[in-house]
């Protein structure tokens, strides 16, 4: 349906006994029942361009979103223009697309308003100092080398120790 919106075959009758009940076309007889659909479809129109407009200049509307809504916009622009503020109870059907096929748009354009509302939450900050930083970057000679010569001295004294004592 949404592609023949999109590429002109609005006059495509979609009541075949594929929609429920409750999703059928309003069956509209007068100009007047007509022509308030037709407002009504337009102030819904109005919402989600202007809710795709504040998304586009937050950079939330990706581009995949943006696209699509500008060729069913353009076919609505055109649709409006063609009619002039005069419509006929054989624009109904029409118009009931078009409505139907904004409320989609408009539930995503809400889903991405949504998420455009949500705060982002700062990362934590790391701690200030942790084991590794608190030791200093470069270490003294004496740090290392004492102890070591130290445990060479024992363990040499030791092994010398031993060898004294041993029996021949």
């Amino acid at each position: 349906m949404s592609y023949d919106l999109i590429f002109g075959k609005t006059a495509r009758d979609w009541s075949c006994g594929a929609h429920v009940e409750s999703s059928a076309p309003i069956e509209i007889t007068t100009r007047l029942q007509v022509n308030r659909l037709a407002e009504d479809t337009n102030r819904e129109i109005v919402r989600s361009t202007n809710l795709a407009i504040r998304l586009g200049q937050n950079k939330r509307l990706p581009d995949a979103e943006k696209e699509p809504f500008k060729r069913f916009h353009k076919k609505w622009l055109a649709f409006m223009g063609s009619k002039k503020g005069r419509y006929r109870p054989e624009d109904t059907l029409a118009l009931w697309n078009y409505r139907k096929l904004n409320e989609r748009f408009k539930a995503r354009f809400d889903v991405f308003a949504k998420v455009a509302a949500t705060p982002l939450r700062k990362p934590p900050t790391p701690a200030k100092t942790t084991a590794l930083a608190a030791f200093p970057k470069q270490v003294s000679l004496w740090t290392w080398a004492v102890p070591l010569w130290a445990g060479l001295t024992i363990a040499g004294l030791t092994w010398l120790g031993g060898i004294s004592r041993r029996p021949t």
